[in-house]
């Protein structure tokens, strides 16, 4: 199930589970250990957080391959902007992101 298909699941249970619930505004703690339905949406919760996981590290890993190309196109002469342009981000982004790699040169 995708994380899409995990959000529309949660959103059901909620509305037709947790709508009349007496809990419903007390703590979550109370759903997760007595409620069949807080145990699932708590799962389905832990799975996205999951996915969250791997959505940053792969923009991590992603940036860190642009950052790559980037040192090897100021080599060969491009701006900060162009090269930026060229990969279809922001400047200030770009130079933020050689910033956090130790990459940056003026």
């Amino acid at each position: 199930m995708n994380a899409k298909e995990t959000r529309i699941q949660i959103i059901n249970i909620q509305e037709q589970h947790c709508r009349g619930c007496e809990y419903l505004f007390a703590s979550y703690q109370h759903c997760i250990q007595y409620c069949e339905w807080g145990k699932e949406v708590y799962q389905l919760g832990k799975s996205l957080s999951g996915e969250e996981d791997v959505r940053s590290k792969n923009a991590e890993w992603r940036w860190d391959q642009l950052c790559e190309d980037t040192v090897r196109l100021r080599e060969i002469g491009m701006s900060y902007a162009e090269i930026a342009k060229h990969l279809k981000c922001r400047t200030s982004t770009l130079c933020d992101q050689l910033k956090k790699r130790g990459l940056y040169e003026r």
